[in-house]
């Protein structure tokens, strides 16, 4: 891919619609992840500015309610040139679903069963599009900013207990091993994280919580206040990034844009084969 420009429209609910408009130039395939809120979506509109990939939220900790539209039947075949997949919103203060947070992240127990029970709420209603050809699974980690996330050492919001990074790692190992759990197939998932937690949530930690070495791939948020894709966002010790969220149409609902390092191929993204 040379060079690409897309037009994104989003339409949710019924009346509520997003329309960004991007360009980038290079050898980066490109796609955007949102958050369709239990509304629909206009998948013809969609698909008629020809992504590579489109990444739709599906669940947010352990609330038992999906976050998948209603017509998630209607999305489009995978093919060579495009495929979608489905993340879950890591959320063990649980905003969406209070009554399960996790109180204090230095018990183990607790941070451990925490990340289990929303890695399983994600494999039972993201199951159906974790199949061949569909994207990996996806772990999206935020700050909590009062709607949920880790109250992190970069947050501080009042009412709910900081986390500190290797509880934060823990919890993210904890999620990978229930997932595996529920199917052995699948691959590691793709991380979603900001910068700042890419420099110290390395791989090499939350591996630390795991009886067997995994790799991990890095989704990793940029930035720039422009639709410009930048090479070499900071990610400490991860030896790359396979896709960067590079811009944010700052409108409500969400659709922001990714796109794909020149080094990733949508097919190593991918979910190979399960049986």
């Amino acid at each position: 891919i040379v060079s690409y420009s897309a037009s994104y429209n989003f339409t949710l609910n019924g009346n509520r619609t997003l329309i960004a408009n991007f360009t980038a130039s290079g050898t980066h395939p490109l796609g955007a992840d949102f958050n369709a809120d239990g509304g629909s979506i206009n998948w013809a509109q969609e698909m008629s500015s020809s992504p590579s990939f489109l990444i739709i939220k599906a669940t947010q900790g352990a609330n038992p309610n999906s976050f998948l539209p209603s017509n998630m039947s209607g999305a489009p075949a995978v093919t060579s040139g495009f495929t979608f997949g489905l993340y879950d919103y890591a959320d063990p203060d649980e905003y969406a679903n209070p009554s399960s947070n996790v109180s204090d992240p230095s018990n183990s127990s607790a941070v451990i069963a925490d990340a289990h029970a929303a890695a399983n709420a994600y494999y039972q209603i993201a199951k159906s599009y974790l199949t061949t050809g569909h994207l990996v699974p996806a772990l999206d980690l935020e700050d909590e900013g009062g709607y949920g996330g880790f109250n992190s050492p970069y947050d501080s919001v009042s009412g709910y207990p900081k986390w500190t990074w290797s509880e934060i790692a823990e919890w993210i190992a904890a999620w990978t091993t229930q997932l595996q759990q529920d199917d052995p197939s699948l691959p590691a998932p793709i991380l979603y994280m900001t910068q700042g937690y890419a420099e110290n949530i390395s791989p090499q930690l939350i591996n630390s919580y795991l009886s067997s070495p995994i790799t991990y791939q890095l989704w990793v948020a940029d930035i720039n206040d422009s639709p410009n894709i930048d090479p070499s966002p900071s990610i400490g010790s991860w030896p790359t990034w396979a896709i960067e969220q590079y811009d944010w149409p700052g409108t409500t609902p969400p659709g922001d844009l990714d796109a794909l390092n020149s080094s990733t191929t949508l097919s190593s993204l991918e979910i190979q084969t399960v049986p």
